[in-house]
């Protein structure tokens, strides 16, 4: 087989198998693993951050590891870290800067690739580590900075560099648990007091000028209540409390759900528009189309899964808490998806590879024409073509010697590969497939038999 239609053929198989899982759950894909055997001084991947110079750093128990796509560096006392178990990293992209909390309430701050000691840190190094840790570090549009912990209360740093009680939210109604409060660089938290324990209790929030209030309930009984929070667009955010999912619009909770174990992390990816989380012990979930009721894909089955990003390069990569680093170089493209919600708008039934192009037949009898975009990536155009005849179900496509295209279904009907109609022929009972035996001389196959035509 010459090697340019090999090529081809599995071009248009991966595309196949790409349609083919939308809607299934997705198989691990072939990922690399950095572990403590390789680059990592450590398996305990507590965070991963990517800074504005595009250049990885993953928080561990044994130091701060640096990856700018080729080596990996460890930073630990030595390079000016109070502490070598660095548990949180928080951007400031007020400041260009990264905050580094450790299990001892320590911290640290990069900036311009250099390490420095937070002015706030013998102050921070009061709290209870052995029972409290950092959270949120919040950069505020003024610059004013807030820290808060797993534990209700809420702090900022004052001129002094103390952390101090900040509590203008207090004056809640309806015995709300969480503050989320909004300014212009984005949300910060805070919980008010512990929530009840009642599997089945129902969450609500309500709103007070720039301050949204929540109530919500834990599934089970907790010392860590672990908040997650990222930004989907204007007024519109989801938001993780222990095993609960929120997700907001326009300042009004929109949806939520509890999961079956605790939530460890929140990540939105802008260029497809799908939610991940990482669960304790359960893996990653993706939920597409932002939608958390969905059925998700789940990935890394039994991780626990501290972060996930996307990289500048499409990568993805999944920190975990004993397991490692991740780095998923090609996951599944969403190449196609219908806005209907009706399923049986929803059903591909045919596909067919055809020059540069794939078509696809529907459940509705719809057919359309996919091409990729070669000058974008991951970019693919589609277009309806009109099919003059009502056809049904379209249960087959097939390519003709000649370079055109039969579509099976309750007729038979042929176009050329811009959709314009060459003919068609309705038939009593349904055509499954063709054969040709010479020129202008077919072999159709229905239910009861095989029947010759010439010059169709």
């Amino acid at each position: 087989m010459p090697i340019r239609i090999l090529y081809n053929k599995l071009l248009w198989l991966s595309l196949i198998l790409t349609l083919l899982a939308l809607n299934t759950y997705a198989q691990d894909p072939y990922f690399d693993h950095y572990t403590e055997d390789e680059e990592l001084p450590s398996n305990q991947v507590f965070s991963i951050v990517l800074d504005e110079n595009n250049i990885l750093y993953m928080a561990t128990d044994r130091g701060m590891v640096r990856f700018d796509g080729y080596t990996f560096k460890t930073l630990t006392l030595r390079d000016g870290l109070e502490d070598n178990c660095i548990l949180r990293i928080n951007k400031d992209t007020l400041n260009n800067r990264l905050w580094l909390t450790s299990i001892k309430n320590t911290c640290n701050y990069i900036e311009d690739g250099e390490i420095f000691t937070a002015p706030f840190n013998e102050s921070l190094k009061e709290q209870d580590s052995h029972e409290h840790y950092v959270q949120q570090i919040f950069i505020s549009p003024d610059n004013q900075l807030f820290i808060n912990f797993n534990y209700p209360g809420i702090f900022k740093v004052d001129k002094q560099n103390l952390l101090v009680p900040y509590t203008p939210h207090h004056n809640q109604a309806n015995g709300a648990n969480i503050c989320l409060f909004k300014t212009e660089t984005g949300y910060y938290w805070d919980q008010l007091r512990n929530p009840e324990i009642d599997p089945d209790g129902i969450s609500s929030s309500s709103l007070d000028g720039d301050k949204i209030y929540l109530s919500t309930t834990l599934l089970d009984k907790t010392d860590h209540h672990r908040k997650e929070l990222v930004i989907i667009a204007k007024d519109e955010f989801i938001f993780s409390y222990h095993q609960r999912l929120f997700h907001f619009k326009n300042d009004t909770l929109y949806k939520s759900i509890a999961l079956e174990k605790k939530i460890l992390s929140l990540y939105f990816d802008k260029s497809t528009g799908d939610i991940w989380i990482g669960l304790d012990g359960n893996g990653a979930y993706r939920y597409e189309n932002k939608d958390i009721t969905a059925k998700p894909k789940k990935y890394l089955g039994g991780k626990c899964i501290t972060t996930i990003l996307r990289d500048h390069e499409g990568n993805y990569w999944f920190s975990s808490q004993d397991d490692g680093v991740f780095r998923i170089n090609n996951l599944d493209i969403p190449v196609y998806r219908f806005n209907s919600v009706s399923p049986e708008d929803n059903r591909i039934t045919a596909m067919i590879s055809a020059g540069s192009d794939l078509f696809f037949g529907t459940y509705n009898g719809k057919l359309y024409k996919l091409r990729k975009d070669h000058n974008k990536q991951e970019k693919y155009s589609i277009s309806q073509i009109k099919i003059p005849q009502n056809t049904g179900v379209i249960r087959r496509i097939s390519l003709t010697p000649k370079g055109t295209l039969l579509i099976f279904s309750d007729q038979l009907t042929e176009i050329n590969l811009d959709g314009d109609l060459i003919g068609f022929k309705e038939f009593n009972t349904y055509l499954y497939d063709f054969l040709v035996l010479e020129k202008d001389t077919w072999l159709f196959s229905f239910s009861p038999g095989i029947t010759q035509y010439k010059n169709r």
